[in-house]
């Protein structure tokens, strides 16, 4: 626990050393080490412009209470590279938390141009560090994509 705990002060001076938002340095990677499902479209065959909040509606589950879930919305250009366009988080207090039930959440607003050629992903992982710092006993958590589960999520395509 003293590791992690040095970790995130180190990683959290980086990230805090950046100055603000706008800074080109500020880390905004995926966290890598997360158990995470991704669900990618096929290429666009158009622009697509997004602008306001993207809405997770997902099915899950979860092995003990007070899950958390963090969802990222990522462009991946047609040279495979992947850019983060918007993330969310949520923690699910309820108390049937080990049968399928829905939750709902908002992510951050964007205001962003998929190209042409480029895939939209949306990524649901069990942690999301270093913005969110990780819990030492997070639940397993699933994501349900059934008829009797199907999550989604509503994009705010422009017109």
């Amino acid at each position: 626990m003293t590791a992690l705990i040095a970790s995130v002060i180190a990683v959290n001076a980086v990230v805090n050393a950046g100055g603000d938002i706008l800074n080109p340095t500020l880390d905004t990677s995926l966290d890598a080490g997360a158990h995470s499902i991704s669900f990618t479209t096929p290429k666009l065959t158009q622009d697509l412009h997004l602008v306001g909040m993207p809405e997770f509606d997902l099915f899950v589950s979860a092995t003990d209470v007070n899950a958390y879930y963090y969802a990222e919305l990522i462009e991946v250009n047609a040279k495979g590279s992947q850019h983060l366009v918007s993330r969310a988080a949520f923690k699910d207090s309820t108390a049937d938390f080990g049968a399928t039930h829905e939750i709902d959440f908002k992510g951050f607003s964007v205001n962003h141009l998929f190209q042409a050629g480029s895939q939209v992903r949306v990524r649901v992982a069990s942690r999301d560090f270093p913005f969110f710092l990780p819990r030492s006993n997070q639940p397993t958590i699933k994501i349900y994509r059934n008829t009797d589960g199907p999550s989604h999520v509503i994009l705010p395509v422009a017109p």
